[in-house]
């Protein structure tokens, strides 16, 4: 008897593994944008569709037109009229050409026409920063953006931390001028921040003190704001 035996090749596509990228989540799809890989900057840009089944066996995402720009410790958030728009702030941005500093500081993304554009924002624009936080709040479409670090390849020699909220109206499209509240969180980077029934949750990073010494925050310190819906 002979036998024939038949070996097949499975390929799968596997993500180059990297750090410093963001993510946002728009119903059931999860995209990814940038990071450093190989310890260069990347505009990679794609998505998981969790609305099928999920198989780490087989190409699981999906590739979509790249950032304009190469970034890494940026922060991303929904936004706009009908929540379908990603919006892409801050952190270190590169020009893919020449790998200069890019001057721009916000892009977005439409979800539905799969195009990255410049939105013209009116307001005071704030300064780049890098390793911030951002949250959506859908009853009005702001963009809280707390803390982060400065980038030190604009002009910043020592890191310095920041505390303040940055508010980005993501439907007028401008910069909402807002007061931090006395009772700031102290300057911290690399945190996570969650609006929760009207709430901003903050957790975790780098903490910068009083005399400028950075530590790492304890994970058991939860830090709610005051209400943004009043």
């Amino acid at each position: 008897m002979l036998i024939i035996i038949l070996f097949l090749a499975i390929y799968c596509w596997v993500i180059d593994g990297r750090l410093a990228s963001t993510n946002v989540l728009i119903s059931s799809k999860l995209y990814t944008m940038g990071g450093i890989i190989n310890s260069q900057l990347d505009s990679n840009f794609f998505y998981f569709d969790f609305s099928i089944p999920f198989d780490t066996s087989l190409q699981s995402y999906n590739y979509l037109n790249s950032i304009p720009v190469n970034n890494a410790w940026g922060t991303a958030s929904v936004g706009g009229i009908h929540m379908s728009e990603i919006f892409l702030f801050g952190g270190i941005m590169t020009n893919k050409n020449n790998n200069s500093l890019s001057n721009t500081l916000i892009y977005c993304f439409d979800t539905i026409n799969k195009t990255w554009t410049v939105p013209k924002i009116s307001g005071t624009q704030p300064i780049r920063r890098r390793e911030a936080s951002s949250t959506f709040n859908p009853n009005n479409g702001w963009i809280y953006i707390f803390g982060g670090a400065t980038v030190q390849l604009n002009n910043h020699i020592d890191t310095i931390l920041f505390n303040d909220f940055i508010i980005l109206d993501s439907v007028d499209l401008s910069w909402v001028n807002y007061k931090s509240p006395l009772n700031a969180p102290a300057r911290r980077a690399s945190h996570t921040a969650t609006l929760v029934n009207g709430y901003i949750i903050i957790i975790g990073g780098t903490e910068m003190t009083d005399n400028f010494t950075l530590k790492d925050t304890d994970i058991n310190q939860v830090i709610i704001t005051h209400n943004i819906m009043h």
